[in-house]
């Protein structure tokens, strides 16, 4: 792939979820993102649960112990969300905004809002 392209498709998927992130969201329990994310992947979600951060990324569970857990991409929050993210001791209870896409080899959250409760 020439170099022309790559920025071409990258801007393409910038557009992509920014439109997305515009689109209204319906709050989704962390069962109801697991079982219909294959059908979300590229729309607008808010999903609610309990969340730790692993590394550069995040887990999300219905509790500590989930062995089925939800990969969150917080790149794209700001520097103050992801130091509290970083400070949550074992999990936090928190509402991730964003768009369903690729995480971690699987199907999760792309985070563009986190609100901690």
């Amino acid at each position: 792939m020439k170099l022309p392209s790559i920025f071409a498709s990258i801007g393409a998927l910038c557009a992509l979820i920014a439109a997305a992130e515009a689109q209204e969201s319906k709050l989704l329990t962390l069962n109801e993102f697991k079982v219909d994310k294959l059908e979300l992947k590229g729309k607008p979600v808010a999903v609610a649960g309990q969340i730790v951060p692993i590394g550069e990324f995040a887990a999300m569970g219905n509790d500590a112990n989930d062995s089925n857990p939800v990969f969150v991409d917080p790149k794209n929050l700001s520097r103050d969300q992801k130091l509290r993210l970083q400070d949550c001791p074992r999990t936090c209870a928190v509402i991730v905004k964003g768009v369903v896409g690729s995480v971690m080899f699987d199907t999760g959250v792309l985070a563009s809002d986190i609100k901690f409760k």
